[in-house]
């Protein structure tokens, strides 16, 4: 037997790839509706229903295009440049186990939607292991191969311990760029003070791994880069900020909760696409200009039509693309938040060894690298054949690599980390180069104790080249503050007639959880809830914390 909605699929499939992207026969759609009999009911339910097309099938696409979809009162449609969905989600098979190649903590327990949900169905590892307490056994080691011995390392992590609570838990000037204040931090203090006294070497390698820590975690090409501001804005949940999954769950087993309220476990790394979803479908201008319609075009020529349309692409595709994407042009606020809210370039290597040849006590090496090289590798401006010069055997850009580190998920595999402009290059060189040097790296600063095997598979992220990312996570810069420009005002909708017709989410446009997972979920929320506030009258403010979007989320039908 027929159901209401095998023919409301059916219908809905003219509609989307026939009236509106080829303008299909007539005939076509009559033979369609004689075969499939709608009552009157079912036709008004159709024409009632708001079209909605949210761009962009990341975590906050999804979850817009997902809340809407429950609702009922919409007429959902999600287009995806890429061939997958998952945005900058992206678990990958690397030999017998699996990866991360993106995101790939929960950061933080409470108040996480993320964490709330993975909780409830026990996807998370909860062993307490935690790469930012310091007192975890992450080996510091230099370029000769010595490693910090313990009443140093016990030292350095007191004084890492007081920089690391960062400008939000004492003094700072609110437009200090946030590298200043870190070297003052950290020189200020009396304890780095009297350890400089006896090895002022060691305490600059450590300061400069601080600077490269922090560019990681806030994708930054340097630490003068960021603002004290921008640090007071992110909010940091309580409970650990490195809450792993539980293998077989990754965060591929997340994108299914979205959908479709339970999770897909390896080796299963992508959920099945519900008809709503088009791949494939690169959007290459948004024409809000209609008092009616907003048009959609796409680069294969598909157009579509909707009353509201979710912008959920990355802010770096954003800054690439804003000028000829959205007709007419945006406005100049919104235009100021896209060029001066930053995001940066961080990417993960992953190495994948035939055994794991370093002892269970060891859940990294922090790389010290000898300070007399110049600094240049920090810069927005070091040219790629400065990047490439060689120094001690090693090219500059290695220079950024932060160390390596287990992964919860491969049990054979170390991941590095490397961020900024040497992150850039690292992109634009072939995968034998890269992997070589990246191995010359490690055996140099621990191949004295350790030996160590080729690795069996090896997988890079390239999230800045990417044409559909443009970039890894963003974060709030000096620019920010110099322009007064913040994410309330990329998330700000464009209106026509009173009307949100023109919407924006995504991690970089939450307030306070920028970069993170559970910021992409939640300003997806935030957009599908405008829209039903629109759609229903209600004038109820929109939150960005997810107390008030837990029985949205909820899935269980």
């Amino acid at each position: 037997m027929i159901t209401f909605q095998t023919k409301l699929k059916g219908l809905r499939r003219y509609v989307r790839y026939g009236l509106v992207t080829c303008f299909m026969n007539v005939k076509q759609l009559q033979r369609y509706v004689r075969q499939n009999p709608l009552n009157l009911n079912e036709m008004a339910s159709i024409a009632l229903k708001k079209k909605v097309v949210v761009i962009g099938g990341g975590v906050a696409g999804l979850t817009a295009a997902a809340a809407l979809v429950k609702d009922g009162r919409f007429d959902v449609t999600l287009l995806e440049a890429s061939d997958r969905i998952g945005g900058r989600v992206h678990t990958l098979p690397l030999g017998e186990h699996f990866v991360e190649n993106g995101a790939q903590w929960v950061h933080g327990d409470v108040n996480n939607s993320v964490f709330h949900k993975a909780k409830a169905l026990d996807l998370l590892d909860y062993s307490g292991l935690n790469f930012l307490k310091f007192e975890c056994h992450s080996v510091f080691v230099n370029q000769q191969g010595k490693v910090l011995p313990k009443e140093k390392h016990d030292i350095l992590r007191n004084i890492l311990v007081k920089v690391s609570d960062g400008p939000e838990s004492h003094n700072s000037q609110p437009d200090e760029p946030l590298g200043n204040w870190m070297d003052k931090a950290f020189w200020e203090q009396e304890i780095t003070q009297d350890f400089a006294k006896d090895d002022k070497l060691v305490a600059t390698q450590v300061l400069d791994w601080q600077h490269r820590f922090q560019t990681t975690i806030d994708g930054s090409d340097n630490w003068y880069s960021s603002s004290c501001r921008g640090q007071q804005e992110y909010w940091e949940l309580e409970g650990n900020p490195l809450n792993a999954w539980k293998p077989p769950a990754c965060y591929a087993s997340f994108l299914n909760v979205i959908l479709y309220g339970k999770p897909i476990l390896a080796p299963k790394f992508m959920p099945e696409i519900p008809d709503w979803i088009n791949l494939e479908k690169e959007v290459v201008q948004i024409n809000y200009n209609s008092n009616k319609n907003v048009t959609i075009v796409c680069k294969d020529g598909a157009e579509y039509l909707c009353d509201h349309t979710i912008c959920t692409v990355s802010l770096g595709v954003l800054k690439e693309k804003f000028e000829t994407l959205f007709v007419p042009p945006l406005p100049t606020q919104k235009i100021k938040a896209i060029k001066f809210l930053e995001i940066g370039s961080v990417n993960k290597l992953h190495f994948d060894f035939p055994n794991k040849w370093w002892p269970d006590d060891v859940i990294g090496f922090n790389l010290l690298w000898d300070p007399q090289v110049p600094l240049i590798h920090y810069s927005s401006n070091v040219t790629e054949d400065g990047l490439l010069v060689e120094i001690d055997g090693l090219p500059l850009w290695t220079r950024g690599i932060l160390g390596f580190y287990i992964s919860a998920s491969h049990p054979t595999s170390l991941n590095s980390w490397i961020t900024g402009p040497t992150a850039r290059l690292v992109e634009k060189l072939d995968e034998d180069t890269v992997k070589r040097t990246f191995m010359k790296v490690l055996r140099q600063f621990v191949g004295l104790v350790y030996d160590i095997p080729e690795p069996q598979n090896f997988l890079r992220s390239t999230w800045f080249s990417n044409p559909f990312t443009r970039g890894s996570y963003s974060f709030r810069g000096v620019n920010s503050e110099l322009y007064n420009v913040w994410a309330t005002d990329l998330a700000e909708p464009v209106t026509c007639n009173n009307s949100p017709v023109l919407c924006f989410a995504g991690e970089a446009s939450h307030a306070h959880f920028h970069s993170t997972v559970h910021g992409a979920h939640d300003s997806g929320l935030r957009e599908a809830q405008r829209l039903i506030n629109f759609a229903t009258g209600s004038t109820a403010e929109l939150s960005q914390m997810f107390p008030y979007t837990d029985s949205m989320f909820d899935n269980d039908d």
